[in-house]
């Protein structure tokens, strides 16, 4: 028996009694009913709720909720409000609908209430009155639809015409507080397809698509709405952007990605980069940033050839803008050594089979390529033949050249790998091909300084190299303006001193680029060595402080505050520690308070508390910083959450080593992006230690690496 001293309020009474907080909730609130209050009402029709919070008592947190002392009321149960509401609402007599309706988007987040909603086809209802409402009462009525959402189960009934009317919503809609749940719900179907990990998988993609087909001016409003002043209708537009480009269907990728460069998404996404935004704005933009790394990883590392989709159209536009007549045509030849039919070689490829040269840089580079022309197309045609009519030895290849600089620029965002730990904003990253053509004006103006010939071409690349690591990371450029000033007005003597200093610091050796193909590789083991070292840490488990409401009731304990004919029934409340582990299956999150810490680590059958859902069906869910609520540092403590901001678990790390181990632990796990700079600096260092003794014996052995060598074709 665990017997506890609390005070039961009900309507306009209150009184004192011993609560059995071992037994089931159930009978608690039954021998409450017909022994402390003697009620004549069926006892099922009632449950319990803190007096400070109105949360509901349940098996699973009655133990952790109810302390000595605590105040505690006795209410009509969610299950039996639920069942009250659905009927009211079906009966169409409902005299304050907007009230009703209101009441409802709160009560729906608990479980119990929604369960019982749904039983009563609640879901219907709710559709019907977002259909029929306006103003407010649709406002409430959508957002009672999300909080609905919320849980993994109940709304895997809606359907094709609803979600048409929700998209006409985003459309048509001026109404902020109408826009917002929409966008939510929006966003909840579109994950909601086979690769979901909960337990309704019905819609996804192609559900959205055909509403948005329906209404064509879907995705401009959406994209719109970015710049929207109202800020939470910003984050959640962008994060149905991020959702479905996460989820959208391969034979729809490519349409996806074109409407969104056309309608400019990723230069509004920069402005909000640079507007400081907050920190759930923040991750929605890191994970943009995200999106766009996998699909310039995928373009760079998509092969390139006669067959390729839009690959022929691509370098056939490149040089039919170059301009090259039959006469300079003639000049070229005549200095040159070249034999046998001459083309590609004019526009600055080595051979004329650009196909293979364009193999390293796939069709992210022809895409650069074809960029560039299209910025300025006669100044293309001007360089082009500005080029033919010097000497073989003088001419800057510009295909090569624009190779070059997608190579470079790839090294510089970790566009090889694939892999970029996103903890900090990286705006030019989302406009590539901007970036691109001004490093290629940035090359050609280096070229001429330098008066450099064909023999100097990497000595070129080596100061353009050096020359945009310094303008990213030194200079910190953000903008497109700041960048484009920084790379063509600084005076090349500045950009040599700059490489001077680095070539001191550095070793050419990690240049060449088959050191950093193997670097890429090494980053993603690095990566994925860490991300198994902090889920490690997880399945490990460790002690934390006990959250500060656990210790404030162990300091009451202590302090001899308690009755002495219940203390003991507290003594096992007298918690200034946790323990929490990760099961070995992963799902599950195990937790116990004790008293001290111990040599040992307990074992899981020792740690009696359980995360309430799986952390396997955390993927709208996550980890979140918390300012309160623990007795170490705020800036340590935090909480795994629901998606209505609801704490599961909450933790006080005692460092901020435990802190980065075990957030981005739970960020990698659920394949989100890591979220402190120890953990990507420790990538980083890691990835920089294990390149180094890899070329330890190359260096040794004095063996030299080329720049670029041919691949064999695939077999």
């Amino acid at each position: 028996m665990l017997a506890t001293q609390v005070e039961l309020v009900y309507e306009s009474r209150e009184v004192q009694c011993l609560v059995d907080l071992s037994l089931p909730v159930d009978e608690i609130v039954r021998a409450i009913c017909l022994e402390q209050l003697g009620l004549r009402e069926e006892p099922g029709r009632y449950a319990l709720r803190l007096a400070s919070t109105l949360e509901l008592i349940t098996d699973d947190n009655i133990r952790r909720k109810v302390t000595y002392g605590e105040r505690i009321r006795l209410v009509v149960s969610p299950q039996a409000e639920a069942r009250d509401m659905a009927k009211s609402l079906q009966s169409n007599t409902v005299g304050d609908l907007k009230k009703q309706i209101f009441t409802l988007k709160e009560a729906i987040k608990e479980p119990e209430f929604a369960e019982a909603f749904c039983q009563m086809g609640g879901l219907h209802v709710i559709m019907d009155t977002v259909r029929a409402a306006s103003g407010n009462s649709l406002a409430y009525a959508l957002s009672s639809l999300a909080n609905l959402m919320e849980h993994d189960f109940g709304w895997d009934l809606i359907t094709d015409d609803f979600i048409h009317f929700l998209a006409m919503l985003i459309v048509h809609q001026t109404l902020v507080n109408v826009c917002r749940p929409a966008t939510a719900v929006l966003i909840k179907l579109v994950c909601a397809d086979a690769s979901s990990s909960g337990h309704i998988q019905c819609y996804g993609y192609a559900k959205l698509h055909q509403a948005m087909s329906a209404e064509p001016a879907f995705l401009p409003a959406l994209v719109g709405r970015l710049g929207s002043t109202d800020y939470v209708l910003a984050q959640l537009s962008l994060a149905l952007i991020n959702s479905v480009s996460m989820h959208v269907t391969p034979e729809y990728a490519g349409w996806y990605q074109m409407e969104l460069d056309r309608l400019g998404v990723r230069k509004a996404v920069m402005r909000l980069m640079q507007l400081n935004p907050g920190e759930e704005m923040g991750k929605h933009l890191l994970d943009f940033q995200q999106i766009i790394l996998r699909l310039q990883h995928r373009l760079k590392h998509t092969q390139v050839g006669p067959t390729t989709p839009g690959a022929k159209e691509l370098l056939d536009g490149v040089w039919r803008a170059a301009r090259v007549t039959d006469s300079d045509r003639q000049v070229a030849e005549e200095t040159s050594s070249w034999t046998g039919d001459v083309q590609w070689r004019l526009i600055g490829f080595e051979t004329e089979n650009p196909w293979k040269e364009m193999q390293r840089v796939g069709l992210l580079g022809l895409i650069h390529m074809r960029h560039y022309v299209q910025s300025d197309v006669d100044h293309f045609a001007k360089l082009i033949i500005e080029q033919l009519n010097r000497s073989a030895a003088r001419r800057c290849p510009y295909a090569r050249a624009s190779m070059e600089i997608t190579e470079l620029l790839s090294d510089q965002w970790n566009i090889g790998s694939g892999y970029a730990p996103a903890t900090t904003f990286q705006p030019l990253q989302l406009v590539l091909e901007d970036v691109h053509t001004t490093t290629l004006l940035a090359f050609f103006r280096a070229w001429n300084h330098m008066e450099a010939a064909v023999e100097d071409f990497d000595k070129v690349s080596a100061l353009l190299r050096s020359h945009v690591r310094y303008t990213l990371h030194e200079e910190g450029c953000t903008s497109l303006f700041e960048f484009e000033r920084a790379m063509l007005e600084t005076p090349y003597e500045v950009m040599r001193s700059r490489q001077l200093k680095d070539l001191e610091q550095e070793d050419d050796l990690l240049t060449k680029l088959a050191v950093r193909n193997l670097r890429e590789r090494l980053y993603r083991e690095s990566y994925e060595f860490v991300k198994q070292q902090r889920i490690d840490c997880l399945v490990r488990g460790a002690w934390f402080p006990a959250p500060a409401t656990v210790h404030a009731a162990a300091t009451a304990v202590a302090g001899g505050n308690i009755d002495p004919g219940v203390q003991g029934s507290h003594k096992a409340r007298r918690m200034a520690y946790r323990f929490y582990r990760l099961s070995p299956n992963k799902k599950y999150l195990h937790y116990g308070e004790f008293t001290e810490m111990t040599a040992e680590p307990p074992n899981l059958d020792d740690l009696p508390e359980r995360g309430e859902q799986t952390v396997s069906t955390q993927q709208p869910q996550g980890v979140a910083p918390k300012p309160g609520g623990g007795r170490g540092p705020p800036a340590f403590n935090f909480s795994l959450m629901t998606g209505n901001d609801l704490s599961l678990v909450d933790f006080a790390a005692p460092d901020a080593t435990r802190f980065a181990e075990w957030t981005d632990g739970f960020n990698m796990l659920l394949d989100r992006n890591i979220a402190n700079r120890d953990t990507a600096d420790l990538i980083m260092s890691l990835t920089e230690v294990v390149t180094r003794v890899h070329l330890l014996d190359v260096a040794a052995e004095k063996l030299e690496i080329p720049g670029w060598c041919d691949l064999p074709t695939q077999p």
